[in-house]
């Protein structure tokens, strides 16, 4: 947005708008950022859908539970999601408790509960064409063969033992896929499955993400070793992958080198109910003020804790669990948590969920995006303009200003393409290997943004509690305003155990805590990874901040002299030049932006018509 300003011979200051800058009647102002202008986007709310009452099946057999929920993934499609597969149990990791939630902010939404599938299936019969029949016991592989067709076909997934259920609703058998092969289905009913989104699935699971697979016609298949080809080859370019695989490694490899995204969720369910529950998308409570100042004498770290592009997680237990989001300590000290962006089409309940319990008090919580929609590596993504699009269609979505990027290489040439996106503050580097930091805090501007990666990593076996307090205090860089490297990041690693000293057990929230405790104040600041970002743009990249005071009292015209005042971060250079007209421009002043901003004074000459503009140089 730009803000004109007229000033006639009066001296009074009338606000204009104008599409190539900022026009100002006899003189202008035009603001012009090193390095480009970041535009802070709005989150537009969804439209409220919601169904009238939610079926709850509170579980049976694990073969009537395969059932139901591939019924519930017909059914969800076709409704508002209506079907909800959950035991009568409000604890998280059980669905019950995203329902009660909904529940509780719109109460108009009603429930029952049922624990016969008869019911569901008399209710929806009208919505099934027939059924797939499986059975892992002669064919592992033949449940996800029949989740894959069930979704194209409309058909109740059964095996020998719920058999009966299919009869009985006189439902005619579509495909018994108890000798079938993945590459039979896919040549039987390619056309039919969905391009963008893909589902990689152990045989063994149960009820877990086969409604989201069906309601969405995805195909379904598992490998082990994995081996995501042929079908990832198939897919659109920026698909996701759902589930998860034997090998984390190769998951990822394969599906970047395939264009693909992997969005874990191989333990999600009732994700087909979730999805269709649409409410207003919640907006982060805390961003950093653009201005906000950098303390002299300080080093500079955030803690950020990693895993959050697993949605599975975030639906499951993180958000109450102690040793997480749950965690008593959460508010003591700033904190930052990577998160998927794919969440709020997954479970816009959970979404919000977080946004609202963030901490928003003298310490808040931030959220920066987990990669992007899902994982890949950006080293290994041909189509990467096509990853920077769907990267920054997702940080817009989620309202996120930071991404935090894991690859086995750093291939500037990818990371750069990506640092690119207009929604992007600044960007968190995780090696795949050596814990997230074997780049240990490597720091690079592309365009003035920075690239900062891992430093610390409180991780088993890496870094304890106590050693990352020691060095953070005994650290030598102390002046974030001059010195770069006066800034670290500490990835929290979610899953370990031990103590804050590596002996013992503990959590990681627990062993944060303890740590935050150990840092000497004096010569610490413990920000947000998004605070961090800026502290880095203002002090040493494009600066968030730099703009002329357009207050009354700030621009005036006294004894031929035209006075304004510059503000912006504290000792970085600003150029002041003037033009005529836009496309010649000469420097006027070059100085040090001192605290408060650089008073200007500049003559005015015959030709009134001048258009001035500031701008960092090195």
């Amino acid at each position: 947005m730009n803000t004109g300003f007229s000033i006639p011979g009066t001296g009074s200051i009338i606000g204009r708008r104008f599409n190539e800058g900022v026009t100002v009647g006899r003189h202008a102002i035009l603001i012009t950022l090193f390095g480009g202008l970041t535009l802070l986007c709005a989150v537009e709310g969804l439209a409220q859908q919601l169904p009238q009452t939610v079926y709850i099946y509170s579980l049976g057999t694990p073969s009537q539970n395969i059932m139901i929920a591939g019924l519930a993934g017909v059914v969800n499609r076709n409704t508002d999601g209506e079907l909800l597969l959950s035991p009568n149990n409000s604890s998280l990791p059980n669905p019950l408790f995203w329902l009660n939630q909904l529940r509780a902010a719109y109460p108009q939404v009603q429930s029952q509960f049922q624990s016969d599938p008869t019911f569901f299936i008399n209710r929806y019969r009208t919505m099934l064409n027939g059924y797939v029949l499986y059975d892992r016991a002669s064919n592992a592989h033949s449940i996800n063969m029949a989740t894959a067709i069930a979704g194209v076909t409309n058909a109740l997934v059964v095996d020998p033992s719920t058999l009966s259920y299919a009869t009985a609703a006189a439902l005619p058998l579509i495909a018994d896929t108890r000798n079938m092969t993945y590459s039979q289905v896919y040549a039987q009913y390619g056309p039919y499955f969905n391009k963008n989104m893909l589902f990689h699935q152990d045989t063994t699971k149960n009820e877990n993400l086969r409604d989201y697979s069906i309601m969405n016609h995805g195909f379904m298949y598992y490998t082990d070793p994995t081996a995501l080809n042929p079908y990832a080859a198939s897919q659109n370019h920026q698909g996701r992958i759902y589930g998860w695989g034997p090998d984390e490694f190769q998951l990822f490899n394969q599906g970047s080198q395939n264009d693909q995204q992997i969005v874990g969720s191989n333990w999600s369910w009732s994700s087909s109910t979730t999805s269709k529950w649409k409410v207003p998308l919640s907006k982060q409570k805390y961003h950093p003020a653009v201005n906000l100042p950098t303390q002299t004498g300080k080093h500079y770290v955030a803690f950020v804790m990693s895993d959050g592009d697993n949605v599975q997680v975030l639906t499951g237990g993180w958000a109450t669990d102690p040793k997480w989001f749950g965690s008593p300590y959460r508010g003591n000290f700033n904190m930052t948590w990577d998160f998927s962006p794919t969440l709020p089409e997954m479970n816009v309940v959970a979404f919000n969920y977080y946004y609202a319990h963030a901490s928003d008090g003298l310490s808040k919580d931030n959220f920066a995006t987990a990669e992007g929609a899902g994982v890949s590596f950006p080293s290994q993504y041909p189509d990467i303009a096509g990853l920077a699009l769907s990267i920054s269609q997702a940080m817009r979505l989620a309202d996120h200003k930071v991404i935090c990027v894991l690859d086995p290489s750093y291939s500037t040439s990818k990371l750069y393409t990506i640092l690119d996106v207009p929604e992007i503050t600044g960007m968190m580097f995780r090696t795949y290997d050596a814990y997230y930091k074997g780049r240990n805090g490597a720091l690079e501007f592309h365009n003035g943004k920075p690239i900062l990666s891992v430093k610390y990593s409180l991780w088993d076996g890496a870094d304890t509690a106590l050693s990352i307090a020691s060095a953070l205090n005994n650290s030598t860089h102390r002046d974030a305003l001059h010195d770069s490297s006066s800034y670290s990041i500490v990835n929290v690693h979610p899953w370990s155990t031990a103590g804050p000293d590596g002996t013992g057990a503990s959590d990681p929230m627990s062993n944060l805590n303890q740590l935050v405790q150990w840092i000497d104040p004096t010569n610490v600041a413990v920000v947000t990874l998004e605070e961090l970002m800026v502290h880095l743009r203002n002090n040493f990249g494009a600066p968030l901040y730099l703009q002329f005071d357009t207050s009354p009292a700030m621009l005036t015209t006294s004894n031929g002299l035209f006075q304004m005042r510059l503000l912006g971060p504290i000792d970085r250079k600003a150029v002041v030049e003037a033009s005529t007209n836009f496309q010649s421009w000469t420097p006027l002043q070059t100085n040090n932006l001192p605290e408060g901003g650089l008073a200007l004074s500049v003559p005015m000459d015959s030709n009134q018509n001048r258009f001035f503009r500031a701008r960092i140089t090195p």
